[in-house]
Parts: structure tokens; C-alpha cells; sequence
């Protein structure tokens, strides 16, 4: 199995490093891109839709954590590679995979690479999603969300046509990455949306969402314009 990956870095000596490690140690990873700025790789991204980001904490005077906000949904698995153990804790908040500390030790980047490898093939069939809840697991069907809350390190998932809500110990990042990219949609740091459930658009306060139950959401206004053109679009994935 191919893993296609893009390395975030802002130094020249780090990037080379981790490349040379990757070429020399993970011939399972193809490196189809490398970015310098929080900008570059946020468009590389979006437009090369890569199975793996390798990405740097603290990239020109912003962090890794500015690559990822604007992704509406995270597709692929995220690596960090740092000098700083104190950014550990909130990578793995926002769904990384696994965090490197530099300099890079071959056995935590091979490790880290198998982590998404056996994560990628092990990716559920996108008509259900299955997670864990306290007494064991949960088998939803995708068509019946409604949308997915944030609250700490636990996701709430509200159901069509239920007062019953799912709490599962998952990020709200990890659960996006589990759900088809067009019909779901990231609107705000704290909710994904069922954009097939959102049935009005309002522009007060920045722009909010109305679905299907009544519920408001807030949407963020770096993703406003983003989502008003899908919403205004054929939106065919919806059947």
C-alpha cells in the first residue's frame, strides 16, 4: 500500500531530514508535495488530497494548527513532527495520529507510519459509521445524522427524527474523518453538519444553519462563503 504524503516544515534542515528519513525508512510513502507556509499547504491540501500530512508545530509565526483549521473535514491522517513536547496534548485533542518529537527517532516514524497505514485500511464503509459509547459500541447509519457537537474530548451525534442523542469518546475531528466529505461539513469548530438536513441559511451574526429538528448552529466566517456555494449548488450526493 502507497501512502501519499505532503511534509509541512518551515526550516530547510528539518524538511530535508524528515524526507531523507521517509525515503530511507518508508519506502510505503510517497511524498507528492512539500510546503513552507501555513498558506501553501493548506492550497496543496485541498487541491492533492494526500492519505498523510507530516506537519510541523510551529511554522512562520503561525502553527500547524492554523493548516488544519480551515479544512472543513480532515481526509487524511496528520503526523506531527516537533522539537516541543508541550503541544502534544492539543495535537491529539484536534485528532492527530501521532505526535514525533525531533530529532526523529527511525523506530517512532516507522512506528507512526504503520499507525496510519493499518488506520487507512481499516477505514469503515462510508454508509454507516460505527463508534464506541459506554456500554460498548454504536451502528448508525450515516443517512440518520443530523449533525455532530463537540463537547471536550467527546462528540455528541444528534439523530433524524430522534430526541435520543449518541455521546461517543471521539474528537469531533476523528468522527469527520469517518464521514463522506461533500455531505458532511465542518461549519464551525464545535459542529459538522448534515448538509442534506440544513434546511435554511441565515446571514445575522456572521451566518447560521437551521436543520431539519430546529436546532440553530453557528457557522464560522472563514467557512461561510465556502458553504453557501454548496449549499447553493446541485448538492446531488443527497439523492
Amino acid at each position: 500500500m502507497t501512502l501519499r504524503a505532503i511534509l509541512v516544515e518551515d526550516e530547510e534542515r528539518g524538511m530535508r531530514a524528515l524526507e531523507l528519513k521517509l525515503q530511507e525508512n518508508c519506502p510505503e510513502v510517497e511524498i507528492i508535495a512539500k510546503c513552507w507556509t501555513t498558506e501553501e499547504a493548506i492550497r496543496t491540501i485541498e487541491k492533492m488530497n494526500p492519505d498523510l500530512v507530516f506537519l510541523d508545530v510551529r511554522l512562520d509565526q503561525k502553527t500547524g494548527f492554523d493548516v488544519l483549521l480551515p479544512l472543513h473535514t480532515i481526509h487524511f491522517e496528520v503526523i506531527f513532527v516537533s522539537g516541543y513536547e508541550e503541544y502534544a496534548i492539543q495535537a491529539f485533542r484536534e485528532g492527530a495520529l501521532d505526535y514525533i518529537l525531533k530529532p526523529i527517532d527511525i523506530d517512532d516514524l516507522k512506528k507512526a507510519v504503520q499507525k496510519a497505514k493499518d488506520k487507512i485500511t481499516a477505514l469503515p464503509k462510508t454508509d454507516r459509521l460505527v463508534v464506541p459509547i459506554s456500554s460498548g459500541i454504536k451502528i448508525i447509519q450515516v443517512k440518520n445524522i443530523l449533525y455532530c457537537q463537540a463537547q471536550d474530548n467527546f462528540t455528541r451525534i444528534f439523530l433524524v427524527n430522534s430526541d435520543k442523542t449518541v455521546m461517543t469518546p471521539r474528537v469531533l475531528r476523528d468522527i469527520g474523518n469517518r464521514l463522506p466529505r461533500k455531505q458532511f461539513y465542518r461549519i464551525h469548530r464545535k459542529h459538522i453538519a448534515n448538509l442534506c438536513h440544513v434546511i435554511e441559511f441565515h446571514r445575522t451574526a456572521g451566518g447560521s444553519v437551521i436543520m431539519k429538528n430546529g436546532d440553530e448552529l453557528g457557522v464560522s466566517q472563514s467557512r461561510k462563503d465556502d458553504l453557501l456555494s454548496i449549499l447553493m449548488g446541485p448538492m446531488d450526493f443527497c439523492g
